[in-house]
């Protein structure tokens, strides 16, 4: 095992200077904000194609192998509280190189979630606004692509996300929260609205429990997003940094977010078979 890189002058300086601004429920709320997102409407459409109403475990089995990798986090975190935590543990446990290759692929992945998620929301927002979204023709399917409206529209979206984050992390993380809360009522509604319509029938109504087999319901956990529906927990990790209280709250949010969402989206699909 290689040893801890000592952490530079210039880290631990620039470390000092960030702002502790942010309470468990900030970081809580960073955590879930990330998690749900479009995951929980496009992931849980391509997962049921493969796995079936079996992909109930596969939403679970995928949220106690995310909670895995968020222990193990959560518990360098605690001891280590540092902003950019995915990049900077790797840097102090392999050295500068790994650092350095990890960052940029962090950052490529962190650069494409924005444009990401307003192009969802512009997909979602089409449904009400017309001119956003029009149909066409791709290799002989039909997709849905934006319109030079929907364009523009996308693009101040990711805007916006910019300057959240530009005008400070202590606003960013209070506005976060407000979000999140929205985040929350949404799919709690979904749910809670399925279930007065509940037919629990259709778990087995086409084929059984499991018509396409054991396998898939472990094939969907990677190929449908069900993983990258969780992966947001680190959010919490990542502005280690600037909490109050890190050795206490980052776990805590770190833990709970993943577990809350586990629940959130083992309810949603519980309550969507009735549709299936």
């Amino acid at each position: 095992m290689a040893a801890l890189e000592p952490v530079s002058a210039e880290h631990e300086s620039s470390d000092r200077k960030l702002r502790k601004a942010l309470s468990f429920q900030d970081l809580f709320f960073l955590s879930m904000g990330g998690i749900i997102g479009s995951g929980w409407l496009l992931a849980v459409l391509g997962a049921d194609g493969i796995a079936g109403p079996a992909v109930v475990l596969s939403w679970i089995i995928g949220g106690i192998l995310v909670l895995f990798i968020a222990l193990t986090y959560a518990e360098v975190a605690g001891m280590l509280p540092r902003s950019g935590a995915i990049v900077r543990y790797p840097h102090l446990t392999h050295g500068s190189y790994t650092g350095y290759m990890l960052a940029w692929a962090y950052f490529l992945t962190a650069v494409s979630v924005p444009t990401i998620e307003a192009e969802a929301v512009v997909t979602y927002a089409s449904n009400y606004i017309k001119g956003l979204a029009t149909a066409a023709s791709v290799n002989g399917s039909t997709v849905t692509v934006l319109t030079g409206l929907g364009i523009v529209f996308g693009l101040v979206l990711t805007l916006v996300f910019f300057l959240l984050n530009y005008f400070g992390i202590k606003l960013m993380g209070k506005l976060n929260t407000v979000i999140t809360w929205w985040k929350f009522i949404i799919p709690a509604l979904t749910f809670i609205l399925l279930f007065f319509v509940f037919n629990g029938s259709n778990f087995t109504a086409y084929g059984g429990f499991t018509p396409f087999g054991i396998t898939p319901i472990f094939k969907a956990i990677p190929l449908a997003g069900i993983v990258f529906a969780y992966l947001g927990f680190r959010q919490a990790l990542d502005y280690g940094g600037e909490a109050r209280n890190p050795q206490r709250d980052i776990p805590r949010a770190t833990i709970i977010s993943v577990i809350a969402a586990v629940i959130i989206y083992t309810l949603y699909r519980v309550a969507n078979s009735e549709t299936a």
